[in-house]
């Protein structure tokens, strides 16, 4: 810490100026920031921090992506490097595997609320609608905030529910909108779906059914298959339907 001889001139003629010394320096300090907060140690300029618990399907045997991750970390440097969104604070995030496991998830969850240090401001995630319904159903009780990114289930809709809820995805039920146009572009008039066992899809695919009846295409084959180690994958599913249907 050091004074040019020009500023402690210009301090000197200040201070003769005024008898409250403190004044004298306390119009420097608001005038000098530029100046004195070289000083400071690299703790105390440090933003306070706002920890946000990530619930990521890292691994897992229905669904894993752990770009998300990436993705998330992406999105939390752009609001910190934008000082109009919180001047005063920097986001961070602390990652946990949920696996898509409402069990797993509920488990990391839990032991986020518990923490003491540091405390958990809102909750990212989870992908999964199972896992979200879950913990949005009792993240109300902690005045808890939860942003999914992937849980496209029609029921968190319900804002009395689920007030503390909100994500970046349209529901599932939106897309009955879209499927008829799309398959009409494509020409197709016989279309097949797959649910996976655990999901709302079944209930969702009544109503996906009756729309492209609406507009002359059928839905000629629904199924429901579990997607773990132990049982085929899409492919495998397909040529079941392809067999099944001929």
């Amino acid at each position: 810490m050091s004074f040019s001889d020009q500023e402690y001139d210009q301090l000197i003629a200040n201070a003769s100026q005024h008898s409250d010394l403190s004044l004298t320096a306390c119009r420097w300090v608001q005038g000098n920031e530029h100046r004195w907060e070289k000083w400071l140690p690299i703790s105390l300029m440090e933003k306070p921090k706002i920890y946000l618990g990530g619930l990521f399907p890292l691994t897992g045997k229905s669904w894993s992506q752990p770009g998300l991750v990436e993705g998330a970390r992406l999105a939390l440097d752009l609001v910190n490097q934008d000082v109009t969104t919180l001047p005063n604070h920097t986001l961070e995030l602390l990652v946990y595997d949920t696996q898509c496991e409402y069990d797993v998830a509920m488990n990391h969850f839990i032991s986020l609320i518990q923490r003491r240090a540091p405390p958990i401001s809102g909750i990212l995630g989870t992908g999964c609608s199972d896992p979200a319904e879950r913990i949005a159903a009792l993240s109300k009780h902690f005045n808890m905030m939860m942003i999914s990114y992937g849980a496209e289930a029609q029921d968190l809709s319900d804002t009395e529910k689920y007030p503390y809820f909100f994500r970046t995805i349209p529901p599932v039920q939106l897309y009955t909108h879209v499927y008829p146009e799309l398959f009409q572009e494509m020409g197709w008039g016989l279309v097949g779906a797959l649910a996976e066992g655990g999901q709302e899809l079944p209930e969702y695919h009544l109503t996906l059914q009756d729309r492209l009846q609406v507009h002359g295409i059928s839905l000629i084959v629904r199924r429901k298959f579990l997607n773990n180690t132990r049982t085929p994958g899409y492919s495998a599913n397909f040529e079941r339907v392809q067999v099944t249907e001929c």
